[in-house]
């Protein structure tokens, strides 16, 4: 396909396009009485009452904490106080009324408020706060007394009995964490047979680059294709029956959503039941299989399973295409980017469980592989491309909403590559027209019956009420917190990058187990472990991204398609995280179609990292190391 001179323009059009959204956002994540973003004010911070966390959801109904502070004035004068509470509040000072119950629609706007004349001496200031849909947090900032909210403070949920504050912005974990070896000590555990791997894949690698490679690893790629493919193979039948079907993220509500199509003989609503909110495709494919289910429940079980493991296998023959089109010729690269994409955790422990993330991922990568081959295509797309494209594009959507960010990517690269205008608009157009066809009568059903086409678990247009903590957000939680790399279960109540880590190289949500009992059976030392030996990893993936956008590599359009795609949906994740403070929404398993794109971006960096013999055989031996932890933690023994 031949470059398009408006490429530079475009790029510029769409990069003042985002600056402009994002300051728009910002603008109204300020104001927008729906996003509880907590930012401190100078001394003052925001503090709520210490209490158990836990990753149930929590039904949503109003509940009240009270603050109090006592505090002393060396002379007699008016306190000015400022008070922000989430989300209502009343408050006095010496038992005076000086602020009726708050307005929650408008939280965001501060209470500014005169005590009165106070006289010298000792006081105090006593505030209710009251939430429905989270915990009840409070600011208090003043000028003219030492009452501005810290620590200091003191809370109560009954009014009796008080205890000191809890800063908003502290780190929380859920009590099982405490279950888990530190991640650091999970390394030192797996060091010997690591140590063991590193040393002789250094060694074979520092020999095989100083001489003529072996007739044997020629077609390396191909071979090593081949051969995750067969460990894949492996692991399905090893798990079979060793693994629960319990396990995995909403298993129930997925069964339960089969269930309603096999007795109504139609798809539900998002109204009508948990976990109805999401797109049917998954659904429909499971329904059919429901007939063995009166043969035997374990019989049936798993093989609705193994729709999951066959598109868990998929992914690694996309990744492996994906390669060849974005490194032909270069099988060293192909190799070490089809290890991080065919061992990659997120898809090793998704691709077990029943759910429709799997497919909606397989699909989604099929649809990047097919835009680019056309992208590689010396002629313009043909219009039947074109439409197969858009098809596919169309039926991922339909396993999950999430493809639909894919859709309007694909979109506009298409139209970048294209250098006619005309052609490019046609092109486009077609691909848009094709995926609507296939998908839009869903949305559009929604969008008539509930008022929007897309509807997740947490909207009003359920029916359902509930909110999970932390149930808030606060700058903080947009900061790594390094201590997730020793504790990484349940990071996800740390901050967003924190569960986007966790999530990514491990199963930190342990496939949605809230006990020590009903974890899933994963080898855990390994899967600690795996949390450091993944950091190469990460800074490989991190490197090819920042290639892709600031280097030579935004010339390639697979590598920046590969950074653009990624960081559209890590703006989408990072809008859905501000507006829903619940610790569920940021993992990155929500971008599993994303594999083969990580894969471009971890080879492009593995190609600036081991430049040099020594620097090679030490990349080769990383990988290996991590790929063994990796495939050993979900093989159950």
């Amino acid at each position: 396909m031949p470059v398009n001179p408006r490429s530079p323009l475009l790029r510029r059009a769409v990069a003042a396009f985002a600056v402009c959204s994002a300051i728009a956002a910002f603008i109204g994540i300020r104001r927008d009485p729906g996003v509880a973003l907590l930012i401190p004010r100078g001394p003052a911070r925001w503090i709520l009452a210490a209490q158990d966390v836990t990753a149930d959801a929590i039904p949503s109904r109003l509940t009240s904490t009270y603050f109090r502070r006592d505090f002393f004035l060396d002379a007699p004068r008016a306190v000015a106080l400022e008070i922000r509470a989430l989300r209502s509040a009343q408050a006095s000072v010496d038992g005076r009324l000086v602020l009726g119950a708050s307005d929650p629609a408008r939280w965001k706007e501060p209470r500014r408020l005169t005590s009165g004349p106070l006289t010298a001496g000792a006081h105090r200031i006593d505030v209710a706060v009251a939430n429905a849909d989270g915990p009840p947090a409070l600011r208090v900032y003043s000028e003219d007394a030492p009452l501005s909210s810290d620590a200091q403070w003191q809370v109560s949920r009954d009014g009796k009995a008080w205890l000191p504050a809890r800063l908003a912005d502290e780190r929380t974990e859920i009590g099982l964490t405490a279950h888990f070896e530190s991640a650091g000590a999970a390394a030192v555990r797996a060091s010997p047979l690591c140590g063991l791997v590193f040393a002789l894949v250094f060694a074979l690698s520092w020999k095989f680059q100083a001489g003529r490679t072996p007739a044997w690893l020629e077609d390396m790629p191909s071979k090593l294709r081949w051969a995750l493919l067969a460990l894949w193979a492996g692991l399905a039948i090893n798990n079979w029956s060793k693994l629960s079907p319990e396990v995995g993220f909403d298993v129930i509500g997925h069964l339960n959503y089969i269930d309603y199509i096999v007795a109504h003989h139609r798809i539900p609503l998002a109204n009508e039941g948990w976990q109805m909110f999401d797109a049917p495709l998954y659904h429909v494919l499971g329904a059919p299989l429901t007939v063995l289910e009166s043969v035997s429940p374990f019989f049936y079980l798993r093989v609705l399973r193994l729709i999951s493991y066959a598109c868990g296998a998929a992914l690694v023959e996309l990744c492996y295409r994906a390669l060849r089109l974005a490194f032909p010729a270069r099988g060293y690269l192909q190799g070490l980017g089809l290890v991080v994409g065919g061992l990659l955790p997120m898809n090793l422990y998704m691709s077990q469980s029943i759910g429709n993330e799997p497919l909606c991922a397989a699909l989604s990568a099929a649809a990047i592989v097919l835009l680019w081959r056309l992208a590689k295509e010396p002629a313009p797309p043909k219009t039947r491309s074109l439409i197969a494209l858009g098809a596919v594009l169309g039926v991922a959507a339909l396993a999950k909403a999430t493809a639909f960010l894919l859709v309007g990517l694909g979109a506009v690269f298409l139209f970048d590559r294209i250098a006619a205008p005309r052609r490019a608009l046609r092109g486009s157009a077609v691909v848009l027209a094709a995926a609507a066809a296939v998908c839009g009568w869903y949305y559009l059903r929604n969008w008539i019956l509930l008022g929007r086409p897309f509807v997740g678990g947490w909207d009003p247009a359920t029916g359902l009420s509930w909110w999970q903590m932390p149930g808030y957000r606060t700058p903080r939680q947009f900061v790594f917190d390094l201590r997730t790399l020793q504790h990484p279960v349940y990071a996800s109540f740390a901050g967003f990058w924190d569960s986007l880590y966790s999530s990514f190289w491990l199963d930190g949500g342990l496939s949605a187990a809230s006990d020590w009992k009903s974890r899933p059976p994963w080898d855990l030392t390994a899967m600690l472990a795996g949390a450091w030996w993944a950091v190469p990893m990460t800074v490989a993936i991190l490197l090819g991204a920042a290639k892709a956008v600031f280097g030579r590599d935004r010339r390639d359009p697979l590598r920046a398609f590969s950074a653009l795609a990624v960081a559209a949906y890590l703006i989408a994740m990072l809008s859905l995280f501000l507006r829903v403070p619940f610790y569920c929404v940021s993992k990155a398993t929500y971008t599993l179609g994303l594999l083969p794109c990580y894969a471009v971006l971890a080879a492009s960096g593995f190609e600036t990292l081991g430049r040099g013999r020594p620097a090679r055989a030490a990349l080769h031996a990383l990988t290996a190391c991590w790929a063994l932890l990796s495939y050993g933690a979900y093989f159950v023994r």
